[in-house]
């Protein structure tokens, strides 16, 4: 049986040496999904900040038109007033005029303030992205440090099994 010690020593080292190894492999492993992670999300976020300009451009052409379809509005009721015998120049005819224009006015800041909301939604989204992003390499790399500590009382736990059955911890002659 004591031919046997040195053999189980070995063993004992071999094996915590190998799950050593499959501990900090692991670590490595979490460390890169973290990366990949976390580039995935920088990705993400460059685009929900190229998506918030398209939302301001897109609102800006919608509140051009807008005030155009306002003006030939407020153009159609000067040239319908004149065409009735309407002096357009005073009175109820004016006072439809201003209406038309401050609606159109209205709606196309409305549709700016919609374009500058959605932007300001995609840029939010933007930011929690980066921070996740910035969160899933943290963790990566956590992951990868606690592995590192594993692999080492693994191994030290090893070396006490190894040294225990070589003989090192029992009662001597």
């Amino acid at each position: 049986m004591a031919a046997l010690a040195p053999l189980a020593a070995g063993s004992a080292l071999a094996g915590g040496a190998l799950s050593a190894m499959g501990t900090l492999a692991g670590g490595s492993n979490a460390a890169t999904t973290g990366r990949m992670q976390q580039q995935a999300q920088q990705f993400q976020a460059t685009q929900d900040t190229m998506n918030s300009a398209a939302d301001i451009a897109g609102a800006q052409r919608q509140a051009i038109d807008t005030g155009n379809k306002a003006n030939l509005m407020r153009s159609s009721a000067v040239a319908g007033a004149a065409a009735g015998g309407v002096v357009t120049t005073s009175g109820s005819a004016v006072t439809h005029q201003a209406q038309i224009t401050a609606r159109g006015r209205y709606a196309s800041a409305l549709d700016l303030f919609n374009g500058q909301n959605a932007a300001s939604s995609d840029l939010n989204k933007a930011a929690a992205a980066q921070y996740k992003g910035t969160m899933d390499l943290m963790g990566g790399q956590m992951q990868q440090e606690a592995s590192e500590y594993a692999a080492a009382g693994t191994l030290a736990g090893a070396g006490g099994t190894a040294f225990k059955l070589f003989g090192g911890g029992g009662p001597g002659p």
